[in-house]
Order: C-alpha cells, then structure tokens, then sequence
C-alpha cells in the first residue's frame, strides 16, 4: 500500500473490488463477482445489487428510497385534500360561550371537581353493595382453603370484581335524564366579570381574611382563588355547576367589600359588576344540570342559592333548591362517614363543610315551616368539620361546629313537638320531652357563650353575630315552650315561654339597633332583614301578645310597639317583610285597644304563676276591633285570627 496514499484515494480504490452478489450471500455460495455472475446465469435468477460498494458514483437514491419517497409524498396529497375538504364545510352554529379575556370558557359539560367526589353511594341494604361482601367474603374463604395452591377461580373473581366496580361508577348526565340521545344543553348567557377585577377580589379577601370565607361553606381562601383560576385559566373542562359556585362567592365578597368600603380599582364600577355577577348565578343555577345532576360543585352552588333565597324570602324557592341539595348529598353519600376515608384531607373538609351546610339550612327551615326536614339525624354519621388551630380563625370553626349542634337540637324540637308523631304523645311524655330539651339548649347556650374570641379575625363582625344568635336562641327556646295541650283540650303557656318570648324580643331590637350603628362599616337596617328576620321564627310576638292582653300588661304592650316600630322602618324590604310589618301592627293594635279599654277578659290566665290556660281559639278576641284605631293595616281579620289559632292549638305560625 503506498504510504501517500490519502483516505478518500483509499475509499475510492476499494468502492471499485468486486463484491459478492446478494443471491450467492443467501445461498452461501461462492461468487466469481462478476456482472453477472456465473452462478446466477446458471440458476437464471437476477443478479441484484451490484458487485460494487456505493462509491462518489454510485446513484444518489437506491430505487427503494424513491418508492417510499413517492408514497409519503402521495399521503401528504391526501391529507391536504381532506384539511381542503374540512375547511370549506359550513360550521354549526356555536353555543353561547362564556365569554372570558383571551379565549372563551369552553363550553360546561356537568362533571366534578374531582371524578372520586361523584361516585353514587349505596348503601349496606343495596344489591351492589351485598354482592360486594358476599363477593369479598367467599375470596377470603377460598384463599384459606386453597392457600399455595392454584386458584381456579381467579378469573371469575376478577370478572365479578369488575362489574361491581362499574356500578359504583361516577354518576352522568345521562344517568339523569330520559333521553340517552339527547342533544349537549346549551350553555345558558352569561357575561363574564374582567379579570383584573376578580384577581383584585381574590387578593384582598386573603389579605382582609374575608368573613364569608372564614364561615361555614368554605374557610380557605385558597380554596376560591383556586376556582377563580380554574375558571379564567381551563386546563381541565369545567363545569357549570364550576361557573355558578365562583359567581356565587365573588357576589359576597363584592357585597363584603360595600360593606366593609374597602376601595377597589377606580375603573371598575363596583356596584355595576355585583349586579352583573348576581344576574349570571341566577341564570346558571335555574338550569337542569345544577338541580339534577349530584356532584358536589352543585352542591354547593345550591347551597348558595339556599342563602339567598332564604334573604330575600323567597319560600318556595329556598325549599326546592333545599331539597336539591339534600337530594344529591344523600346520593352522593355525604352523610356517611365512610365516603371520606379514602379522600384527600382537602377534598374531605371541603365536602364536609358542604353538607353540614346543607344540614343547617334543612333543620332551620324545617322549624320555621313546620315541614319535616329532608335530612334525618339516623342516617347521618359524618363526622363534624375540624377546627382550625389558627387563633384568628378557630372562634369561626368552633361558632360553625355550635351551629350544626343548634341545628340538631332544632330537629329535634320540630320532632318531639311538632311532628305527627308528637301529636299522639301523652301528656306526661311531651312535658318530659320538652324538659329534656329546654336543657339540652340551655347547656348549649352556657358552651357557645364560652367560645374565645380575643384574638379572631374580623373581631367587629364576629361580635355582631353573637347578638344575631341570641335572637336565634331565644326564638327557638319560645317555639320549644310551645302550649301543650291539657286532657280537658285546654292549651297551656307557662311563664318559661313568656319570659323566653320577652327575652326573644328584647334581642330583636338589641341587634337591629346595632346594625346600622357600626363603625367603618355600611350595614343597614335592611341587611337585618336579610340576615336575621327571615333566619329566626317571629312567634315571640305572638306570645308576647297573648300575655299583654290577658295580663292587660303596659310592659308587653310599649315592647309590643316598639318592635312594630322596627318592622315600619324595613316593611319594603319584600313582601314577606311587609306581611310581617302588617300582622304585628295589627297584633299591636288589638294589644292596645284592649288594655287601655280593660273591656276583654281573657278567662285561664293565672296571675300567681305568670301562666294562661287556653279553653277556645282567640277568634274573639282577635276580631274585637270596636276600640281599635280606624284603619286596620289587615283587611281579613280572620287572617290575623288564623296566625294566632296555628300556634295555640301546636302548629308552626306561617308568617311569610
């Protein structure tokens, strides 16, 4: 080899060797290399790829290359057609998007925040979940008995498994409506609010430590800001049930920042944007999705349709999206313990929170009513939300925990007083109810008053509430002291019941006085309305009545005035206000007339023991109106008469 000689000179002198054709290589023959060989001739075969290595001269593209090069160029012809053919299709019309900044919601299709919250629960009397521990239990028993052994019945097993696991599947839209084949809903309107002012919401809540999100639905800031996100930013779908919840809570926390003056970016105009905000969730959650289908952002976008309803006294309202509500937990499985076990703790406390919501409301409205509640204390297991150890937020945990104890002992007063059931307890057994309970809401009330509060967040509002319970409680303990009928058909109204009634009233005016009187704060005699009135039962006035005219009290008949003065002042909040402004007046009035004149003696009434006997309904009385002042504020004195008569003989006075 000559030692100049250079590489390429090397590569190009050996591309020029004979090689060994590819048919003598397979049949592993020797090749005489030549072109062509000598043993393809012989054979009359082809004598392929040549007998020289690829060279500088050699084709630039083997033959194969070409053919694969055709073919790709021939699928690119087709996907081009068909991008053409796609392109030039008429587009169906598109729903209503929400609209956002940048890129449109895409449109909601109802599914959970997370697919476990979903999954429909059954319970120990179901088919699936007895199929599931007879299953669990014969696998237990065959592993024992054929332990080391092949098992045969793996297969069948896992099978049954399977289709156990598909039961237990998370619930659909198509679970919930009649036709499978029906057409995607249509997202209904909605404007969305900027961007810049939901993200300026969502900082001043966390920095403010917001008072709705230190209360009962949600306690984490955190929380919202993470929906807001999920909402404006969609890398996941999201949901309608998503959409109603976020507007839901931005239209309290505007409503907060009103109150609590707090300035926001001078180019968004506050009160515009509230209003838009409440027009949107009152869209979405009239919608089908959000009352039928169980999942927990619907939850609690019903739960907050349940807190405004019940504000703006809207009854029938309040109880249908209330039986909505209770409907999917029980579905869901809320009110059993054991759906929480295998959740994340965030999820776990969010759902709790959720129901024990729901629950509140049930048993509240439920006295108030006097229907019976849709969620019973037997069925219910789950476990009360965890107080915070954070000393700013813990009195509004523990207030919320006190709060659901309230609501059971509330259950409890419609059941043992109120119900069918009630009705056919014995005289004894009703006065041992009663006692029992009368104890039961005393001892809670000493253990609510010892909530610390020194260091809680939002000290002004917090202390506010606490004269908003007395209301509360005092009305309620007037309901539990009910008259209970005698064995000659004779009602009965202890001293207890007066005193509690006075007491309830004596609340009333404490708290309405102090709304409007509350420093950097802009609450009004309205926003009582809104968050007590129609929260608490008014039959202390009732009670209060009935004892100024069969005591001829001046007391009873000047605090009789004054609440009517009270309810003057806020009768335009709604019609339920003003019916309410109107029966009072119109009690007042009779309450009146009848003490000054002395001219009506109410038989029963015991003046050593402060207590009334009742022998008949007080129509008499109640349509007495020779010494009343001209112009009755009740144009149906048999309206008036009928409210009193409900409470007399056991029943729940209607009052709206």
């Amino acid at each position: 080899m000559n030692s100049d000689e250079t590489i390429q000179q090397r590569q190009q002198r050996l591309s020029r060797v004979p090689r060994a054709c590819d048919a003598c290589k397979i049949r592993k023959i020797r090749c005489d290399r030549a072109n062509p060989c000598s043993n393809c001739q012989a054979s009359s075969i082809s004598c392929r790829n040549g007998h020289y290595s690829l060279g500088p001269n050699a084709p630039e593209n083997p033959p194969r290359v070409v053919d694969l090069r055709k073919e790709v160029d021939h699928l690119r012809a087709r996907i081009s057609n068909i991008e053409l053919q796609i392109a030039s299709q008429p587009r169906a019309p598109e729903t209503t998007p929400f609209v956002t900044l940048g890129a449109p919601i895409p449109q909601a299709v109802s599914q959970p925040l997370a697919p476990s919250l979903d999954h429909v629960y059954d319970g120990a009397s179901s088919f699936a979940s007895q199929s599931h521990k007879a299953s669990e239990a014969v696998q237990s028993s065959y592993d024992v008995l054929t332990a080391g052994d092949q098992c045969t019945l793996k297969a069948p097993f896992t099978n049954l498994a399977s289709l156990l696991e598909q039961d237990s599947m998370a619930s659909s839209a198509a679970d919930c409506q009649f036709s499978v084949t029906s057409p995607q809903r249509p997202m209904p309107q909605l404007k969305s609010l900027p961007l810049a002012l939901v993200a300026a919401v969502c900082r001043q809540a966390k920095a403010r430590n917001s008072v709705f999100l230190s209360s009962y639905l949600i306690s984490d800031p955190n929380d919202f800001e993470d929906l807001c996100r999920k909402i404006y930013f969609p890398t996941t779908p999201i949901s309608l049930g998503d959409i109603t919840t976020m507007h839901g809570i931005l239209a309290c926390l505007l409503r907060e920042h009103i109150a609590f003056q707090e300035p926001l970016p001078k180019e968004f105009d506050v009160t515009d944007h509230l209003r838009q905000c409440d027009k949107n969730f009152n869209v979405a959650i009239e919608t089908y999705d959000i009352l039928a289908i169980p999942a927990f952002e619907n939850i609690f976008a019903l739960s907050l349709g349940i807190m405004k309803a019940q504000g703006l006294s809207k009854p029938t309202l309040c109880c249908s999206l209330l039986s909505a509500a209770s409907s999917q937990c029980r579905i869901l499985g809320y009110c059993r313990e054991g759906i929480y076990k295998n959740l994340p703790t965030k999820t776990a406390s969010q759902m709790r929170r959720v129901f024990w919501s729901v629950y509140i409301f049930d048993k509240n409205i439920s006295l108030i009513h006097g229907r019976p509640s849709y969620l019973q204390d037997f069925e219910i297991d789950t476990l009360y939300p965890k107080a915070s150890t954070d000393p700013k937020r813990r009195p509004w945990d523990e207030s919320f925990i006190m709060a659901i104890k309230f609501a059971t002992i509330q259950g409890l007063i419609y059941r043992h007083c109120y119900s069918k059931d009630a009705v056919m307890y014995t005289i004894p057994e009703r006065e041992l109810r009663i006692t029992e309970l009368s104890v039961d809401l005393k001892e809670w009330y000493s253990k609510f008053k010892q909530i610390d509060y020194s260091l809680v967040n939002n000290t002004q509002i917090f202390k506010l509430s606490r004269i908003n319970w007395d209301v509360m409680y005092y009305s309620t303990l007037t309901l539990l002291l009910r008259p209970i009928p005698s064995s000659d058909g004779r009602g009965y109204v202890s001293s207890q019941c007066f005193e509690a009634a006075r007491s309830s009233l004596r609340s009333h005016l404490l708290c309405f006085s102090a709304y409007p009187n509350q420093q950097n704060l802009t609450i009004s005699k309205a926003d009582y309305a809104d968050w007590i009135l129609h929260l608490s039962s008014f039959t202390p006035f009732i009670v209060v009545f009935l004892h100024s005219i069969a005591a001829k009290s001046e007391e009873d008949v000047h605090l009789l005035n004054q609440v009517v003065e009270t309810l003057r002042s806020i009768n335009s909040v709604s019609k339920a206000t003003e019916r309410l402004y109107k029966i009072c007046a119109a009690l007042a009035q009779v309450a009146n007339a009848i003490v000054e004149s002395g001219a009506i003696q109410v038989e029963g009434y015991d003046e050593v023991q402060d207590s009334l006997h009742f022998i008949n309904n007080l129509d008499h009385i109640i349509m007495y109106n020779d010494h009343m002042e001209n112009g009755s504020l009740l144009q149906d004195p048999e309206e008036l008469a009928g409210v009193v008569h409900d409470w007399v003989v056991g029943e729940s006075p209607s009052w709206w």
